[in-house]
């Protein structure tokens, strides 16, 4: 039950933010095709659109391709369905689309404007492909490759083998790795559990097939129909990979190059460490791509601070293992381990780059080119503009498009608007040179 009126859940889920551009934006400066890729620039193109539909700032290609423009191609459409600016291989694409795309199919389904080859790839448009099928089962138009390949076009495969258990047209390879047909793996598993039809390596790999693969493994723990290769890129047979490794530390079903890579199989990861830290299984270049494995790294570093398993470069530039890069910066500053052009990439180690600029604003470990593009880092970027706004430290380019640095242009703009610091195409793609318009907001009383 929400704890809120009803009327108040209405407005909410009816809210759309509109954002406006900031006042001191020179409309005639941005770069309108950059604009377009400007996630907050929706309303603005919107208003070009409204003020002049053959405006030559709009960038069709774009707002065909993108879900966010969808007002805009709607309103084109019904403006005249055969408007040259409508580009049909981009929309046929659009996931936002599907309602033009069942339009346009409705009213001549041969036209030669549906891209029937994007519309497989379109999730949201399996209605055209299901009345495609109800219109001539047999259409040349029907690729039943991508059909069995798509999770959205489940009721179709199904529809398919309530007519013809057998027919050619399906495709099992994809069937099996479909999450949604795997009724029709379940039921052909149940029928003959030798099947040909059973595509063991995509089965494998499907995780809403993850009933199936555990009732073959329980028949036969080595069973030949079992890919592990495959099961090891299924998340959910992580309980069963855990049962394995329990069942045997040795077996050879067990891929340690993904164990130590993905994070799902952190607690295997951890189990082998606790067990043996030297072990031999444990692959470090994959543990260093694992997102969940700083715990492991961290406790391989208390061990021993230079263990060969470490690698310095690898750890520095990883917001994940940020904590080892402070601890051995705080152990000693000028420690070889640590290694300056990996750190100012990394956008977690802020507080390390602040400390060092505090320490020796002339530091040559500090790398500007990076630092400038760190979000995180805006205190010490103001510091160095405000020292001397030409300092050869800041890349402008890098801080044009930092949604951090907007006060920082805006001071730049201030002082010289014609200022060569100004990089335009970049600013342009700044989200920040939008903000949040409460104009339309209505205030609701009870």
């Amino acid at each position: 039950m929400s704890l809120f009126p009803v009327e108040l859940c209405n407005l909410i889920s009816d809210y759309h933010p509109i954002y406006k551009l900031l006042d001191w934006i020179p409309i005639n400066k941005l770069n309108w095709k950059i604009l377009h890729e400007n996630k907050f620039a929706v309303h603005m193109i919107e208003a070009e659109y409204e003020r002049d539909p053959e405006s030559d700032r709009l960038i069709w290609d774009d707002i065909c391709d993108n879900p966010v423009y969808i007002n805009i191609l709607t309103a084109e459409y019904k403006k005249y369905y055969n408007s040259f600016v409508l580009n049909w291989y981009y929309i046929c694409g659009n996931p936002a689309a599907g309602n033009i795309i069942i339009t346009e199919y409705r009213r001549n389904y041969n036209s030669n404007k549906l891209h029937w080859y994007n519309i497989y790839y379109n999730n949201n448009a399996v209605d055209i492909i299901t009345a495609e099928y109800e219109r001539d089962p047999s259409s040349n138009k029907l690729d039943w490759w991508q059909i069995c390949h798509n999770p959205a076009a489940g009721n179709i495969i199904h529809t398919e083998y309530k007519r013809d258990p057998s027919s050619n047209k399906l495709d099992w390879t994809n069937i099996c790795k479909n999450p949604a047909a795997v009724d029709i793996i379940r039921a052909e598993y149940k029928r003959d559990p030798n099947s040909n039809r059973l595509r063991w390596d995509s089965i494998c790999s499907n995780p809403a097939a993850i009933i199936i693969i555990e009732t073959e493994y329980d028949r036969v723990h080595n069973s030949g129909k079992l890919h592990w290769n495959k099961i090891f890129q299924n998340e959910a047979a992580v309980n069963m990979i855990e049962a394995e490794y329990k069942r045997d530390l040795d077996s050879a079903n067990l891929k340690w190059g993904y164990i130590c890579g993905s994070p799902i199989f952190i607690n295997i990861l951890t189990a082998e460490y606790k067990r043996n830290p030297d072990s031999g299984k444990l692959d470090w270049n994959f543990i260093y791509d694992n997102s969940a494995a700083s715990n492991i790294l961290t406790a391989e570093y208390k061990r021993n601070p230079n263990s060969n398993n470490l690698r310095w470069d690898l750890i520095c530039k990883n917001p994940d293992t940020i904590d080892i890069v402070t601890a051995e910066y705080e152990r000693n500053p000028d420690s070889n381990n640590l290694k300056w052009g990996y750190i100012c990439v990394n956008p977690a180690a802020d507080n390390i780059i602040c400390d060092e600029y505090r320490r020796d604003p002339e530091s040559n470990r500090l790398r500007w080119d990076p630092i400038c593009s760190n979000h995180r880092a805006i205190d010490i970027i103001l510091d160095e503009y405000k020292k001397y706004y030409r300092s050869a430290c800041l890349y402008w380019e890098k801080i044009c498009v930092n949604p951090a640095a907007i006060d920082i242009i805006a001071a730049e703009y201030k002082r010289n608007p014609a200022s060569c610091n100004l990089y335009w195409h970049k600013i342009s793609a700044n989200p920040n040179i939008f903000q949040c318009s409460v104009d339309h907001l209505t205030c609701l009383r009870w």
